[in-house]
């Protein structure tokens, strides 16, 4: 008897440490899709940037509102100043296309990197994964790469 508790506690265990993980999946599967997903983009990938540029002071994140009544919104901070807005996306095809967003308007340092980065999204056409990363695309060309947001 003590032995079959401890096989169904070990059980139990792996199955819900599995559950905690799902956010490290990759967007594309149906455990993990975008709606309600959260990233930090990997500063040094993204397009169009300078070495010489001062760095944001916050990290530039990207939110996809859970599926229900705010499904198809975006909101995050672009280094500066929160962003939100609209977006549609197809995960079976891989597209993704960002509306017209709106933003708070402070300064601060970074503004040449928030300026980067919402130029980079009026541009994104396509999205994929690798290794647990979400990738953004326009084109061909990955623009930039987001790690999950703890």
């Amino acid at each position: 008897m003590k032995q079959l508790l401890l096989g169904v506690f070990a059980v139990a265990a792996a199955v819900l440490c599995g559950a905690g993980c799902a956010c490290v999946s990759c967007p594309g599967n149906a455990a993990t899709p975008l709606a309600g997903s959260a990233w930090k983009l990997d500063l040094a990938t993204l397009s169009g940037t300078q070495s010489s540029w001062a760095k944001p002071a916050n990290a530039i994140t990207l939110s996809f509102a859970p599926a229900g009544k705010e499904a198809g919104r975006v909101s995050g901070c672009a280094g500066v100043n929160r962003y939100f807005g609209p977006v549609t996306y197809d995960e079976a095809a891989g597209t993704i296309r960002f509306g017209t967003l709106g933003a708070t308007m402070m300064a601060g340092p970074g503004l040449e990197y928030e300026r980067a980065y919402l130029k980079m999204l009026a541009s994104v056409d396509a999205f994929s994964c690798a290794d647990g990363r979400l990738l953004l695309k326009s084109g061909k060309a990955t623009v930039a790469e987001f790690t999950p947001e703890k």
